[in-house]
């Protein structure tokens, strides 16, 4: 069917136009959650760390795989001394903020391929393969 001369869409290819639009918003919006909710699944949402589940489902496949190939995995537990005196003291925005820190600090200190996580509370874990 031909535009009219006049430059405007006929009403039907309009209709079509819209509806194609808001199927097209409607599936992009359902991508944007299915990637929000998958990130929420496997990331702690304070500071965006692994979480503890995800980490010990990788752990998993980590000594596995480790196991496999004879190569070393090591994996270290850390705790932030005296935190619960951070959040009496100063309150729990702070506690959080502090928390923020370590785990940027982390994520700049290990290897992409290692994996930080939020085990619990004030406490990483860090899955460090081949090493």
């Amino acid at each position: 069917m031909a535009a009219p001369l006049d430059g405007q869409l006929a009403p039907t290819t309009l209709q079509l136009a819209l509806s194609v639009a808001g199927q097209l918003s409607m599936a992009m919006a359902s991508l944007n959650l299915r990637d929000r909710l998958q990130n929420l699944s496997t990331h702690d949402s304070l500071e965006g760390l692994f979480n503890r589940r995800y980490m010990q489902e990788t752990l998993a496949r980590e000594v596995s795989l480790a196991s496999r190939r004879g190569t070393p995995l090591s994996v270290l537990q850390l705790d932030i001394d005296h935190f619960k005196d951070v959040n009496d003291t100063y309150g729990h925005e702070a506690g959080d903020e502090v928390l923020r820190h370590v785990s940027q600090a982390m994520q700049r200190l290990f290897r992409a391929s290692s994996m930080a996580s939020r085990y619990g509370g004030e406490e990483f874990a860090i899955v460090l393969p081949d090493c």
